[in-house]
């Protein structure tokens, strides 16, 4: 029986030890880091407390803006979020700064929100 080029070629008994490792490893690279990426999305809910905290500080502003209240101050929101109001400046330019905080922990700052403001009497 004589051995040609085609014979070794179809030769199909199986995947060798070192080709089933390498698609392992392929498969793995991707598939870890995907599934690092959906636990963090799934556990960390850091979008939507940012989310809340811009919310709440243009909320803040447009109160403000609306009702021409432009005194500093500290108040709580119905999210659980304490805003910080923070007036600065003098004649008719005001700097407004609203900075939010969540109630579980005070001392973190959320989102800061910063505005200048033209103010006619």
């Amino acid at each position: 029986m004589a051995v040609t080029l085609t014979s070794i070629i179809r030769n199909d008994e199986g995947y060798t030890l070192l080709e089933t490792l390498v698609a392992m490893a392929l498969f793995l690279s991707v598939l870890i880091p995907f599934g690092v990426m959906i636990g963090n999305f799934i556990l960390d809910d850091s979008a939507s407390s940012t989310t809340a905290a811009l919310h709440t500080a243009e909320s803040a502003m447009s109160r403000m803006i609306v009702n021409r209240d432009f005194t500093s101050g500290t108040g709580k929101d119905d999210n659980g979020l304490i805003v910080d109001r923070k007036i600065e400046g003098t004649g008719n330019v005001r700097q407004v700064h609203i900075l939010v905080f969540s109630q579980k922990n005070p001392k973190k700052l959320l989102l800061k929100l910063d505005k200048t403001l033209l103010v006619y009497k």
